[in-house]
């Protein structure tokens, strides 16, 4: 069984390479989750984590705030071979789990927990979407997007768009309809393509490389569906990811 500290790990990882700062946490009896977006008041990313191992200690909803901290104090537990566990409030009958525990010898860290108040915002539905296209998106692709990025100025805040021509699944960079627009970046993402898709939206630039950066070396299975919508799947082996970027009108 992967180990709370190797999960919590796996997760602060994925989820500040995200730029996501707190985590709502979930613990059912048949299943651990673990919920987020970038920014409440403008989302551009959502994350679901689903891990592949239940963890009784954190029964219950919980937030996990300061993830970028708790990264650090997990990673310096690791360098002193200290365990992970959990702090139970002992005023309660039974105890409640208040605060994740960093132990290295004779030095204890605690991660205080926030107890479910999170704001309902902080985990965005979307409802039932339609995907309209499914593939493994290869890392041969996503690098010709990233070596855009040194050629643009202020990169992550461009604007992208989808749509198929030549049965070529295409990124556009920029507004390719804006006069003063010259010669905008295209980037053939996937080919072979037998579905028109042709959402009405657009999506960061920064957002896409964040997703790129969680995913590490991994190909993850891309989805896009004409409601609006990308959404990635990948599996760290402690735990399964799904990301979505909800898309947005210019």
């Amino acid at each position: 069984m992967v180990r709370i500290g190797e999960m919590l790990e796996d997760v602060t990882v994925c989820a500040t390479r995200l730029n996501i700062k707190i985590v709502r946490l979930t613990g059912r009896v048949d299943a651990t989750i673990i919920e987020g977006v970038d920014d409440p008041k403008n989302i551009r990313i959502i994350m679901n984590m689903i891990t592949k191992h239940v963890y009784p200690d954190f029964r219950g909803r919980f937030g996990i705030q300061d993830l970028r901290t708790l990264k650090k104090l997990l990673l310096l537990g690791k360098e002193r071979n200290g365990t992970v566990g959990v702090a139970r409030d002992k005023y309660f009958d039974p105890p409640l789990v208040s605060a994740i525990a960093i132990k290295s010898g004779d030095l204890v860290s605690y991660h205080q927990l926030m107890r479910d108040n999170l704001p309902l915002q902080m985990v965005n539905k979307l409802g039932a979407l339609n995907w309209d296209l499914s593939f493994a998106l290869a890392k041969s692709r996503t690098k010709a997007f990233s070596k855009i990025a040194p050629t643009m100025a202020k990169f992550d805040e461009k604007n992208f768009s989808i749509t198929t021509r030549d049965a070529k699944l295409i990124f556009t960079i920029g507004d390719e309809k804006d006069e003063r627009t010259a010669g905008v970046p295209k980037i053939t993402i996937h080919d072979d393509v037998k579905t028109d898709i042709v959402p009405d939206v657009q999506w960061k630039c920064g957002s896409f490389m964040k997703v790129m950066r969680a995913c590490g070396n991994r190909n993850p299975l891309m989805q896009i569906s004409n409601q609006g919508v990308i959404k990635f799947y990948f599996d760290t082996g402690v735990a399964e990811y799904l990301i979505c970027l909800p898309g947005f009108k210019s």
